[in-house]
């Protein structure tokens, strides 16, 4: 039995094609960004080299780091919200719109002027944060 995809190349390439072509892809770009070639460089069980056009690189692990706390942070605060979210998804497919006071007292916010301040407040750390980049 073939135990992973090295030795299962290795067994199709002596009862078929002598070079089996290996290509990677993701769902958000062509069928295939990255080949291996079938000359000396082909190294089996690899994603290969990017075709043409495409930009290939690694993320350093303090990319990885901040990806990985964002991850965390949006599903924990999915998790804590979750009932609101179900709540919510029910309404929009049976309406389609939600209007403004139907989506505040689901997500619990009974106080518009309360809301208007968080706005309010947001907007001026916005704001500050842009002049601060000028």
């Amino acid at each position: 039995m073939v135990q992973n995809v090295v030795e299962f190349r290795a067994e199709f390439e002596a009862h078929g094609p002598q070079h089996v072509v290996e290509g990677y892809g993701l769902s958000e770009a062509s069928p295939v960004t990255h080949v291996n070639p079938i000359d000396q460089r082909n190294r089996p069980g690899t994603i290969g080299l990017p075709v043409p056009d495409t930009d290939a690189r690694i993320v350093d692990e303090e990319i990885k780091k901040l990806l990985v706390d964002a991850h965390n942070k949006v599903r924990d605060a999915l998790a804590s919200h979750r009932q609101a979210l179900e709540e919510l998804a029910k309404l929009l497919l049976c309406k389609e719109v939600v209007e403004r006071p139907e989506l505040l007292a689901i997500l619990k916010v009974r106080n518009i002027g309360s809301y208007k301040e968080k706005e309010r407040v947001q907007t001026e750390k916005s704001d500050a944060a842009e002049e601060r980049k000028t």
